[in-house]
């Protein structure tokens, strides 16, 4: 399979850098929002990632609809259809577990009130805390 290095950064100017993780596969480095390990083309298993650096979109309040439109049908597209039916059982289930991420990742930032508990925990806030009301 041949290296890519299309599609977004790796999320943005507020994303922590983090070193190469092994491929379960082939042992070949990928990086932490690698949806496939090029060297080998295995699904990867999702990599516990905001909803913002999973689609590759700044961490901001007042994101376009369109444009996270745009970015989840890019990633699942990877995804669709039958397309792993012909992989192993560890496969099909990364297969799923990536979809299902992304999937959430849609739900959080297209909804206004999630996407700002997302933006508030990851400006260090407790869940607890994110989810309090502001006092007056």
């Amino acid at each position: 399979m041949t290296r890519s290095d299309s599609g977004p950064s790796n999320g943005g100017p507020d994303t922590p850098a983090r070193p190469p993780a092994p491929c379960g596969q082939c042992g070949g480095a990928v990086g932490p929002r690698a949806l496939f390990c090029h060297a080998c083309g295995a699904v990867l298993p999702p990599a516990p990632l905001d909803p913002f650096t999973r689609l590759g979109l700044e961490r901001r309040l007042d994101l376009d609809p369109a444009q996270i439109a745009r970015q989840y049908s890019g990633f699942a597209r990877a995804f669709a259809g039958d397309r792993f039916a012909d992989r192993d059982e560890a496969q099909r289930a990364n297969a799923s577990a990536q979809a299902a991420a992304l999937a959430d990742a849609l739900a959080t930032l297209t909804d206004p009130a999630r996407r700002a508990h997302a933006l508030r925990v990851l400006q260090g806030e407790s869940a607890a805390q994110a989810d309090a009301p502001p006092i007056p």
